[in-house]
């Protein structure tokens, strides 16, 4: 380890001296000259198109500048995610109501926390708006990300979530019924991907 050390720093300590030396120092025969290169007669200097706003070519294989992916058609996605955001959140309604034997008059739950059913129906919203966006908003070469097309769709849910219970919740409802599908296409269409 302690010979590394030495060899970087003797490195270190040479590299300037070849940096600041000219090249008839550096060999014993003058500048080094390739004959080939000396007939070919190149240009000193290549004129690239940039300024007229071409972008030319690449020579060396480097990749392309990457064409922005389609958008969404936005008559496919948002009428898929609010019927299926719309079914999935009936859907949870009736599994709070059923699975959890939520009391449509109070509060309690038999075998859930208390107002479960408005958390199930929550939940089912935004599964349903977030793959109704997804899938609707399906192109041939891009995709939407998923996750973030649940987190916008579950943002639109929070009306519905923390509304007071105790007295109309179809305010809420409705406000949730239309953000929910609103988010997760808005999401859909600005996080988009290659599809492979």
């Amino acid at each position: 380890m302690r010979i590394r050390a030495i060899l970087c720093a003797a490195v270190l300590a040479i590299a300037p001296v070849f940096a600041t030396t000219p090249a008839s120092g550096q060999s014993t025969a003058g500048p080094v000259r390739i004959a080939e290169l000396g007939a070919a007669r190149l240009p000193a200097r290549v004129a690239l198109p940039l300024a007229a706003g071409v972008v030319p070519a690449d020579p060396i294989g480097q990749p392309d500048f990457q064409e922005p992916l389609s958008k969404p058609h936005l008559y496919q996605s948002v009428p898929l995610s609010a019927l299926l955001g719309t079914a999935g959140g009936v859907l949870g309604f009736g599994l709070g109501f059923v699975l959890l034997n939520c009391s449509d008059e109070g509060r309690d739950c038999a075998s859930g926390p208390d107002n479960a059913e408005y958390l199930a129906g929550a939940t089912g919203l935004a599964l349903g708006a977030a793959t109704g966006a997804h899938f609707g908003g399906l192109r041939r070469d891009s995709k939407g990300h998923y996750g973030l097309t649940l987190l916008g769709a579950a943002v639109g849910t929070l009306p519905l979530v923390f509304v007071n219970k105790e007295g109309d919740v179809s305010a809420a409802a409705l406000v949730s019924l239309a953000a929910a599908p609103a988010g997760a296409a808005l999401v859909d269409h600005l996080a988009r991907r290659p599809r492979r």
